[in-house]
């Protein structure tokens, strides 16, 4: 981990960090931005993995349209997707923004695995905008933090049909910011989440899908098709509309009346959240 935090520190080479679960990508984080000199921004492709990692999403970090993007000048229906020209008047920032993004050294995106590669060719394109430089993503140092064995990013159909005739996939690492980029991926192999070796040898053949590997009667022997919790508990499921399904069903059994509450707003927010080691000035 030391030579890691060495080779980010004293050099501006962009590393993709990956491994396992529980390899301790999170911990190197926050241990990163604790003892890093440079001024840094911490983004990530949702809310949720934002507020983990401390930073902001992408989109509000750089203003990104929610079209889905097609890297070429050529002209592209607005209705299905959005060209280079279209989006380039996206990145007229105010002078606060302008001066973070010129001002940050080293930009940090966790949960890379969600990141589609239209969205990073956005950023790359927003950040040589910015800091009027022609180097990909302006000369800015990147740090992407992921595991792609975990959630992909999501596409709808009809983008899916966009992206499929400029990229190979919808995965961060096809995105045309990164080609001719010298990244240097690092992997953490020792787990450190899990000390049980049975349950371990388990999780590594399920994501491996090392089918000869697997326990199956192990399995089973933990699947309780009727099981109903006597308590609250939370729900792992993988699809929102199972969520809204639960949700729905444990709201219709309370008893009682609904009330409405309506909320009064006396302090507005900026939108704009950021993690620096430094305040700009």
């Amino acid at each position: 981990m030391q030579h890691l935090f060495e080779l980010l520190e004293y050099t501006n080479r962009s590393v993709f960090l990956t491994g396992r679960a529980g390899t301790g990508k999170t911990t190197f984080l926050q241990d990163f931005v604790q003892k890093t000199a440079k001024k840094f921004a911490i983004v990530a492709p949702t809310g949720i993995a934002a507020i983990n990692a401390g930073g902001s999403t992408i989109h509000s970090m750089f203003g990104l349209p929610l079209t889905t993007f097609v890297p070429t000048a050529e002209f592209i229906d607005r209705n299905e997707a959005i060209n280079i020209p279209n989006l380039l008047p996206h990145f007229k920032y105010r002078r606060d923004k302008l001066k973070l993004l010129r001002t940050v050294e080293i930009l940090i995106i966790d949960e890379v695995s969600m990141l589609r590669c239209d969205v990073l060719d956005m950023m790359d394109l927003a950040l040589r905008t910015a800091r009027k430089s022609p180097l990909r993503f302006g000369g800015l140092q990147i740090l992407f933090i992921g595991d792609l064995y975990q959630l992909p990013p999501v596409v709808k159909p009809e983008s899916e049909r966009m992206l499929q005739g400029y990229y190979k996939s919808p995965f961060f690492f096809e995105a045309k910011a990164l080609e001719g980029l010298s990244l240097l991926t690092v992997s953490l192999t020792t787990v450190y989440r899990q000390t049980d070796p049975v349950f371990l040898t388990m999780l590594n053949a399920i994501r491996d899908n090392d089918i000869e590997n697997i326990n199956f009667d192990l399995l089973h022997k933990r699947y309780q098709p009727d099981f109903e919790p006597e308590e609250f508990c939370v729900h792992l499921v993988s699809h929102n509309y199972m969520a809204d399904a639960i949700n729905k069903q444990k709201l219709n059994n309370l008893e009682g009346k609904s009330h409405i509450y309506k909320a009064k707003v006396w302090e507005s927010l900026n939108p704009i959240f950021f993690l620096m080691k430094k305040h700009l000035s």
